[in-house]
């Protein structure tokens, strides 16, 4: 009875959602796919020849529109201020971003319970150790990233850093936070095998 609680409010949330975002066909389709049972989802692996087909600074995975669009969607009217002013007041949101993230990742966190984690350190009851250090680590990466903003970008030092941050006290060898993986990573809830180097790389 409880799991078929669960299961309605999960599809009466993931309604809600789709009915605030406009979706497009595409969108709608992948809307559906990703919603179905696990078991019932093609196992899919990692399409090398995607990335090897790739030319740096010649071919796009996004249209020319595609890319305009994108650009017009992330302008502020800050862009002559130092870097991390922006970012400072979407600490604001840190709730919302750390919840979602957390959310990306199959956390079962509500919204209200992650206020109240991250606004009076008050953990949900109802949910495990692992979900409530998974929104604390989410909320501790976005500060990495706002404190950090001179300094950050894609380089070794940030990701190790953030990779650090975010797991946390979440690994079984707590000696492989922030180091380059040694062992097989999967995504849990998906049918996305990972490719696997057997060197370790």
């Amino acid at each position: 009875m409880a799991y078929k609680f669960i299961a309605v409010h999960q599809a009466n949330e993931e309604t809600t959602e789709a009915a605030l975002i406009p979706l497009s066909e595409d969108g709608k389709h992948l809307l559906y796919l990703i919603n179905q049972p696990q078991i019932s989802r093609t196992p899919a692996g990692y399409k090398r020849e995607f990335l090897e087909a790739y030319i740096p600074n010649t071919t796009s995975y996004l249209t020319a529109a595609e890319k305009q669009q994108l650009a017009e969607s992330g302008k502020t009217a800050r862009q002559g201020e130092p870097a991390g002013t922006y970012a400072k007041d979407i600490l604001q949101r840190l709730i919302d971003l750390s919840y979602n993230s957390s959310r990306l990742e199959g956390n079962t966190y509500s919204l209200l319970d992650t206020q109240c984690l991250l606004s009076v350190g008050q953990a949900a009851e109802n949910k495990s150790a692992k979900d409530s250090q998974m929104i604390v680590n989410h909320k501790e990466a976005i500060e990495f990233l706002v404190a950090n903003s001179q300094d950050i970008g894609f380089n070794r030092y940030t990701i190790l850093n953030i990779h650090a941050l975010l797991s946390s006290n979440l690994l079984s060898d707590p000696a492989a936070s922030g180091r380059l993986k040694k062992f097989s990573v999967g995504i849990e809830q998906s049918v996305f095998t990972p490719p696997w180097n057997t060197a370790g790389n």
